[in-house]
């Protein structure tokens, strides 16, 4: 019997090969929020303007990757790209957990 990590294998490379070819496009509706929030237009926002984006559930620092207190379209488009391919690869494997009954999600 194999293990059941195993049986995720084909699953993970799928899934790499698709964020590898088919990566999502920043919505246009994302960068004009940006825009308007970017109240004294130097293309970053602070903490108090990246309150304007209203992101439920996103914190200011958890788009700030590079931690210097501002954050960046780019910061902001390759977060909601990583929170797309977490959310594809979480619903491909409870899919495949029904089909192959295995164990829960951590």
């Amino acid at each position: 019997m194999r293990h059941p990590i195993a049986k995720l294998t084909p699953l993970l490379l799928v899934l790499l090969a698709g964020c590898a070819h088919d990566r999502p496009k920043p919505d246009q509706q994302l960068r004009e929020q940006f825009k308007q929030a970017d109240q004294n237009g130097d293309e970053q926002l602070t903490p108090e303007e990246f309150k304007a984006l209203k992101l439920p559930g996103v914190s200011f620092q958890m788009v700030d990757t590079d931690g210097n207190g501002l954050v960046t379209l780019a910061e902001l488009e390759n977060y909601i790209t990583w929170r797309r391919v977490q959310d594809e690869g979480r619903r491909r494997y409870e899919q495949l957990q029904r089909q192959e009954h295995l164990p829960p999600t951590p």
